[in-house]
């Protein structure tokens, strides 16, 4: 099927149907073809394929992602403070913890909690925490 002549300047709007099995595409493409034919508007059904959304629902458990942080915050801000704290001693409360989430916020966002989601990958995706123990577990 050709796709029809659309005038420069006028809206596109492209819909994009998929089916919930394949072996159900030439269905849903007839039953989409002849609502098209029964109207007034120039459109044409292109046989191109839609990569199938990824097996992930969404986002991982709000627990899992809490375990991920406070595995990420805990070793950074004792770390922190233990280098910190002679520089720091000195100062009002308010201004040690403003010069160590100074410090802190950057090295989280853009080294610890990137690293330390990677590495956490697998389990937050809902495989196994220790996949190689799991597998050696299946092995004997």
């Amino acid at each position: 099927m050709t796709s029809p002549s659309v005038p420069a300047g006028s809206p596109v709007t492209r819909l994009v149907v998929t089916c919930p099995a394949p072996e159900q595409a030439d269905r849903v493409r007839s039953l989409v073809q002849e609502v098209l034919d029964r109207s007034d508007t120039q459109a044409a059904i292109l046989p191109e394929p839609v990569a199938p959304r990824s097996g992930r629902a969404g986002p991982p458990p709000r627990h899992k992602m809490a375990l991920v942080m406070l595995v990420s915050v805990y070793p950074t801000i004792t770390i922190l403070l233990w280098l910190m704290w002679p520089l720091i001693v000195d100062l009002p409360h308010f201004l040690r913890t403003l010069a160590l989430s100074l410090i802190m916020v950057p090295i989280m966002t853009w080294l610890v909690v990137p690293f330390v989601t990677r590495c956490f990958m697998p389990w937050l995706a809902g495989g196994p925490l220790l996949p190689r123990l799991s597998r050696a577990k299946v092995a004997s």
